[in-house]
């Protein structure tokens, strides 16, 4: 194990100097750099929507406990409560919140992220289609009950961690303490991890055999090194007995979602960047600015984009899953499949295989995503040509040798159904 902070080609340079365990990182409250209430009035993603009808009274939130008040949040998000995953390392900005016995939750959707800490602020990151990442605080009012109404912040101190406006997953030895063990050995997470890098400071259940990885357990700095426990926190099925589990709306912390989330955030960013890049490009040449690229340059740029957004949309280097894969916990995977869409034959892009590698139909769901539709016509026009040269083997490099005939074919006709836009992409396709 190569020693240092582990970043993938896929980081943006920035983050490979400053990253946090977290997915979310906010704000201390109300501190300086936050913004008006009132500056969500003008964003049109999901939570800022959802606060148009809460101030308009057209929706109630369940103000009564910060349980009822997480419940509720999810449930108007559309955030499935079985998407929680825990984190125990004090890296969040309301680290003094955190520890092992009480540790922080996230859960998530295509759009949104939230995260919760007892006593704290929810944060919460929500995707604007066409736009960035918004990042909020929202306050419940406290003791309750309370005749306050809630208050969504968007603060600017979130950029403290997200260098970038981008989401961020990481691996690290952590103390008894719950503080981290310092900046070394720490590991940027996604779908190429191996187990043995994953989920250090988080908290972890269900089943991978002996292919071990760090979480549930405290690190230790011995004469030779980190020494960490593997071996105790395999395979555990519930939290309880591990911290007190009765304030969290479950005793798990689902690999299968954190797996997920780690394939989910990489491609999250990518799109959001490269929808970012073009939409740039456009605006330099709408206003004929001298720097603008010529239209040779464009299409470059655009191309370049597109390749990296298809190969991770084709999970290009996905962790092969060892000694029969993992068996993760079936409330996830089944709100996880809700909302899916199907082909004539009953099969989706959140079909898993959870033997070999994470799904069974090795095209991203994502694709379905209001942040790929919202993206600029042009890229996903790049986007969809060169998924139809590798899905229809007119193309198919060495980067992709992982997709065999009957699954191109099969991720194919999934699209073909489900996608009209990418039909009618395809069906316009000169023949070649």
């Amino acid at each position: 194990m190569s020693r240092g902070i582990h970043a993938p080609e896929w980081l943006p340079s920035s983050l490979k100097v400053l990253a946090t365990l977290m997915v979310m990182a906010a704000a201390p409250l109300w501190a300086d750099g936050e913004t008006e209430d009132a500056a969500w009035q003008d964003s049109r993603d999901p939570v800022a929507l959802l606060w148009r009808r809460v101030e308009s009274g057209q929706t109630k939130l369940d103000t009564s406990s910060d349980k009822a008040f997480l419940s509720s949040l999810l449930k108007e998000l559309n955030i499935p409560a079985e998407s929680q995953v825990l984190v125990f390392s004090k890296t969040s900005l309301q680290k003094t919140l955190i520890s092992p016995s009480t540790p922080r939750a996230l859960y998530y959707s295509e759009e949104c992220y939230i995260g919760w800490v007892q006593g704290g602020d929810l944060e919460v990151v929500s995707s604007e289609p066409g736009g960035d990442l918004q990042y909020y605080l929202i306050h419940r009012p406290r003791p309750a009950p309370s005749p306050a109404k809630p208050r969504l912040i968007r603060s600017n101190q979130c950029a403290s961690c997200h260098v970038g406006g981008d989401l961020q997953v990481q691996s690290v030895y952590t103390r008894s303490s719950g503080y981290p063990m310092g900046n070394e050995d720490r590991f940027v997470t996604s779908a190429e991890s191996p187990l043995g890098e994953r989920w250090g400071g988080w908290y972890v259940t269900g089943r991978h055999g002996t292919d071990y990885h760090m979480g549930n357990v405290m690190a230790e700095k011995g004469p030779r090194g980190m020494v960490l426990d593997r071996r105790k926190g395999a395979n555990i099925e519930s939290l309880t007995g591990w911290f007190p589990v009765e304030p969290y709306l479950s005793d798990t912390s689902d690999l299968v979602a954190l797996m997920v989330l780690e394939h989910q955030y990489v491609l999250h960013n990518t799109l959001q960047d490269a929808a970012r890049v073009v939409r740039r490009m456009h605006e330099q040449v709408r206003k004929g600015d001298s720097s603008a690229p010529d239209e040779v340059a464009q299409q470059r740029i655009v191309t370049k984009r597109a390749e990296k957004i298809v190969e991770l949309l084709l999970f290009t280097g996905e962790y092969a899953l060892k000694e029969g894969g993992v068996i993760g916990g079936d409330a996830f995977q089944a709100a996880f499949r809700r909302n899916r869409k199907t082909s004539t034959n009953g099969a989706s892009l959140k079909d898993f295989d959870l033997h070999t590698r994470m799904f069974k139909h090795r095209c991203s769901y994502m694709i379905h995503s209001a942040t790929f539709k919202a993206m600029p016509d042009v890229l996903k026009a790049r986007v969809y040509a060169l998924l139809d040269d590798v899905l229809s083997g007119r193309a198919v490099a060495d980067d992709y040798a992982q997709l065999d005939a009957d699954e191109r074919q099969s991720i194919r006709q999934i699209l073909l159904e489900t996608e009209p836009e990418i039909r009618a992409a395809w069906d316009s396709k000169p023949a070649s």
